[in-house]
């Protein structure tokens, strides 16, 4: 009787888990008339960097959490993508959701990731309230958003190799 109610409890826990990481709802948007939100973010040197200073680059924005499965799932084809971009054309900002930034910096040194991860210092801009993880956006060298999707991906793609290196 004991391990059926902790079964049970262990599965509501994974929907749950699932729900929140946004494999429900999975979708891309393009041409939103949103801009790079002004916000701070937190380096893992423990820096406080505007998000604005990575304007004039296209600016890749992936929200994730070591803790949801998608989230982990793309990192692999992000960091391809990373190796395949030029830093000259593009930045990655990856901002993690973890309530222990150092969990989330962990977690990518032991993955080997070379990609910025970031945390919030302050608020989250309204633009980055999403209904789930992984949510990521691509902003355009003068800021415009040109892409968002929730729900994770491949971005090993040429696709997005094209759009994170093409100057307008």
């Amino acid at each position: 009787m004991k391990s059926n109610i902790s079964f049970y409890l262990f599965a509501v826990v994974l929907v749950s888990l699932f729900s929140s990481c946004g494999l429900i709802s999975k979708r891309a948007v393009s041409n939103e008339n949103q801009s790079l939100p002004e916000m701070m973010l937190l380096s893992p040197d423990g820096r406080n960097v505007p998000l604005s200073s990575f304007k004039g680059k296209k600016v890749f924005v992936n929200l994730w959490a070591t803790w949801c499965p998608p989230c982990v799932a793309e990192m692999p084809s992000i960091q391809k993508l990373y190796n395949q971009t030029d830093r000259k054309q593009s930045e990655f900002v990856l901002i993690s959701f973890d309530k222990n930034f150092e969990t989330a910096k962990d977690w990518a040194q032991r993955k080997q990731l070379n990609m910025p991860v970031y945390a919030v210092s302050g608020d989250l801009p309204e633009l980055f309230n999403v209904n789930g993880i992984p949510t990521t956006f691509i902003f355009d060298e003068s800021g415009k958003l040109i892409f968002k999707q929730t729900g994770s991906d491949d971005y090993n793609t040429n696709r997005f190799v094209q759009l994170l290196s093409s100057m307008p």
